[in-house]
């Protein structure tokens, strides 16, 4: 699939593209990582051969990182421990067979990362 195509049909699921991953795409001579972002700010990494998303080359998986860091107004305590420190990390893969298939674990991990809370 050409990348216009792929980044068009993302945008229409919410994923849009970083704009430095294209210019040094262009740079790399069509090859490298784009990385694309959705409105919680997960990244989504799809490696490009030859400016295309062929799926067998990128092995029929795109890499997924979510990073948030914890903040809260500490002032009124003497004393605040973090157990597990102040960032929160998840890295996930997806893998898939089709470009629909593709896209629905693409909506379906968007609508997972929307409603993710700390508890």
């Amino acid at each position: 699939m050409k990348l216009l195509e792929l980044i068009e049909k993302l945008e229409t699921i919410g994923l849009y593209a970083i704009n430095e991953d294209l210019m040094m795409l262009d740079y790399e001579g069509g090859n490298g990582v784009i990385t694309f972002n959705d409105d919680n700010g997960v990244e989504y990494y799809f490696t490009i051969t030859d400016t295309e998303f062929d799926m067998n080359a990128a092995g029929h998986v795109v890499q997924i990182r979510y990073q948030k860091h914890i903040t809260f107004d500490t002032s009124a305590f003497i004393n605040v421990k973090h157990k597990s420190g102040k960032l929160v990390e998840i890295e996930a893969t997806i893998i898939f067979l089709t470009m629909d298939e593709l896209l629905t674990k693409l909506q379906e991990s968007i609508k997972s990362f929307s409603e993710f809370k700390l508890k």
